[in-house]
């Protein structure tokens, strides 16, 4: 009997060493509260504060010149998402260099340089970018901060007609992309999650932010819908 106690226990001990690791626990469902769903085709922002640009079948950021639209969900939100659609009239990689053209932050200074808490924004405005340069970190900028060169630049429709989406999506403490074509880019957990999880996200931002006050010329957006992501 000793024996068989014995083999059972190392069988018990080492036999799982041969089935790989353990499978992540799924993640936990949500539910959606909308907290604002703005058709800009209709020639108002809604809840949004408006700060230059133009209503042309949309809201267009005409001059490149610190055009935005700000809004508040009124609290940090723990998990979200916040879907943009738009329209583009020219290439959004140029010399102006770096533009946070959809971006969401825990802080009003609505800047990397200034604030102290969260953010997550994708960028335009050099051929490197990609699609878009993807950003995002539970905490102040150090140089540590998630960052992921999505798509191709070829992937803008510049027609100003076809209609493209992207969403910025929070959950469980990480950032998560989804490009004009659908698919999904995660922040890894090492970087969003952890000590620094992204979790208190309030003010969303489209057309530029105010770290470098450039906003992307040429770009028409026709939807803005920010929902809470409620367990």
């Amino acid at each position: 009997m000793a024996r068989l106690s014995l083999v059972f226990l190392l069988t018990t001990a080492f036999g799982c060493a041969h089935l790989g690791k353990p499978a992540d626990p799924p993640e936990p469902s949500f539910r959606e509260q909308a907290v604002f769903d703005v058709d800009l085709t209709q020639g108002e922002a809604g809840p949004g504060q408006v700060t230059g640009g133009s209503w042309d079948g949309g809201w267009r950021a005409a001059s490149g010149n610190a055009e935005r639209i700000v809004f508040d969900a009124g609290k940090p939100l723990a998990n979200g998402s916040f879907e943009v659609s738009f329209t583009m009239s020219k290439p959004p990689h140029g010399t102006k260099g770096k533009i946070q053209w959809v971006g969401l932050y825990e802080d009003a200074s609505l800047s990397q340089a200034k604030s102290s808490g969260d953010i997550f924004y994708a960028r335009a405005g050099e051929a490197a970018y990609k699609f878009a340069r993807v950003k995002a970190y539970g905490r102040k900028f150090d140089k540590n901060e998630w960052e992921n060169d999505v798509g191709m630049a070829a992937d803008w429709v510049i027609d100003d007609k076809t209609v493209q989406t992207v969403k910025l999506q929070w959950k469980g403490g990480r950032a998560i992309f989804v490009d004009s074509k659908g698919k999904e880019h995660k922040c890894p957990k090492k970087l969003c999650g952890g000590a620094h999880p992204i979790d208190k996200l309030r003010y969303a931002v489209i057309g530029s932010d105010m770290y470098t006050n450039i906003s992307l010329e040429g770009i028409r957006f026709t939807r803005v819908k920010l929902v809470e992501l409620l367990p």
